[in-house]
């Protein structure tokens, strides 16, 4: 198996969801979201077979006060994902830690934990289309939901987007489109830009959202840094102690320093330390309008492990 085909198309994959997401400050995944993007290999592999990969995540970011008020939380993500072709599934659980809540400025019973565990579902398809040998489109659709307890009518958002990239020469590459989100919250648009170079040894890929620098340093070993947005909007459950019925926006940016490790054709395994900051939380009603004033989490550090496995 071509290591690389198997990284490429995960990547891509995962970059068009987080592009996507990242519109209205939806749901976001741990994943590198370089582009990446080969369109002969990856229609020509589909042709031979559907290609599968599986992919576990999990981590963790350190306690942080909010803005030195006393109160202060912590929290550990966990992932699984499964792309298939064209098609892809993600879930994720989010477990949060509180201490001292009755310090917090946001949430309706601050004697009790605004919520223990946020989760997110989502299932996307990226249709690729050849134009030419140097020009293609991406069209990419999405329906996801971010929920605390349960999944609801209002938990759902839906958003497609539609990419165009051209093949400068066998190293650069560049690419620009837009893309359109329908959160439980609101309606948003945004661009995405972005250029990529890539060698044997470097891929630097940068653009809006997400910017990584990666080196091969060995034939299984590669040493990655990476930029990207967080976020979700999850439907609180109906005794929620923070809002009931209501919505929780949890926005951030991360960045990372990664080991990527390959040991076997398909395997690939990613260690490293990361640093969350720009972190806020905004409260809404069930009828989405905004509860109280956005509250800041501080900066805090935090590590990711993932493992993703192509066949």
């Amino acid at each position: 198996m071509d290591i690389q085909g198997v990284k490429r198309r995960m990547v891509f994959c995962y970059l068009m969801m987080t592009m996507l997401l990242l519109l209205s400050v939806g749901i976001t995944f741990a994943a590198d979201t370089t582009l990446q993007y080969d369109l002969d290999e990856n229609c020509e592999e589909i042709e031979e077979g559907i290609p599968v990969e599986v992919i576990a995540f999990g981590g963790f970011i350190s306690e942080a006060d909010f803005n030195n008020s006393g109160a202060s939380f912590s929290q550990q993500n966990y992932e699984i994902g499964v792309t298939g072709g064209f098609f892809r599934m993600q879930y994720q659980n989010s477990q949060f830690n509180w201490h001292d809540t009755e310090k917090l400025k946001f949430g309706r019973d601050k004697s009790k934990d605004p919520w223990k565990s946020l989760n997110t579902l989502s299932f996307g398809m990226s249709i690729p289309i050849e134009l030419s040998d140097a020009w293609f489109v991406m069209v990419d659709l999405d329906a996801y939901t971010g929920y605390e307890d349960r999944i609801t009518s209002d938990s759902f958002g839906y958003s497609g987007m539609v990419m165009v990239g051209y093949t400068v020469n066998e190293y650069f590459k560049i690419y620009a489109g837009a893309g359109v989100n329908k959160d439980p919250l609101r309606w948003g648009f945004a661009p995405v830009a972005g250029i990529q170079y890539e060698n044997d040894d470097w891929l630097i890929a940068i653009g809006f959202p997400s910017t990584v620098v990666q080196y091969r340093v060995a034939p299984e070993w590669i040493v990655r840094t990476e930029y990207s947005s967080t976020g979700g909007i999850y439907k609180l459950s109906k005794n929620s102690a923070a809002e009931r019925n209501g919505f929780a926006s949890i926005q951030g940016s991360v960045v990372g320093i990664y080991a990527d490790w390959i040991p076997m054709d398909g395997l690939m395994i990613s260690l490293g330390p990361e640093y969350h900051f720009d972190r806020s939380i905004r409260l809404y009603d069930k009828d989405g309008h905004r509860v109280g004033s956005k509250s800041k989490p501080d900066n805090a550090f935090g590590a990711a492990l993932n493992i993703s496995y192509g066949f």
